[in-house]
């Protein structure tokens, strides 16, 4: 993949997640933004659908998430095992 086209596709996703936090502006401390974002990834990830895939990537992944509360253990457990893997560096 070239760095242009790599580069669109960032772009893209800031331009996303700009529009869509935008109502937003106010959050006080780090932890309610990191909140926020924690779940745009997780929607994105998850629960969106992409125009390239014609699915969400979860789906595309093989991943079948049936109720909300699945999906949010999933999450919660992938982002305990990141926080894991940064301690442990």
């Amino acid at each position: 993949m070239r760095a242009r086209e790599t580069n669109n596709i960032i772009e893209r996703a800031h331009s996303t997640l700009k529009t869509r936090s935008r109502v937003f502006r106010g959050l006080k401390n780090d932890k309610s933004s990191r909140e926020l974002l924690d779940g745009y990834i997780t929607n994105y990830n998850f629960c969106r659908k992409h125009s390239s895939i014609k699915t969400t990537p979860a789906q595309s992944a093989g991943l079948t998430l049936e109720r909300w509360n699945e999906l949010i253990r999933q999450s919660q457990t992938y982002k305990t095992n990141q926080e894991l893997k940064v301690i442990q560096k």
